[in-house]
């Protein structure tokens, strides 16, 4: 079983992650997910240069069917 993280558009959410081959980025666990995607709110939030924070709500972690 793998996980994605979706972000939130306009028109609904969708995996806009990807490797450094432009692949959609999966993870082995929700664990893994979850802590990727706490990486990167925090990691957002934290610099210096952002203007505007990101939140929780704005990203879902959902189960790829198949894998």
């Amino acid at each position: 079983m793998k996980y994605e993280v979706q972000t939130k558009f306009v028109y609904g959410f969708e995996n806009c992650w990807t490797d450094e081959n432009e692949k959609p980025l999966l993870f082995s666990t929700r664990k893994e997910a979850e802590q990727e995607l706490k990486d990167h709110i925090e990691g957002w939030n934290d610099d210096p240069n952002t203007e505007d924070e990101i939140f929780y709500e704005d990203f879902k972690i959902v189960e790829v069917k198949g894998d």
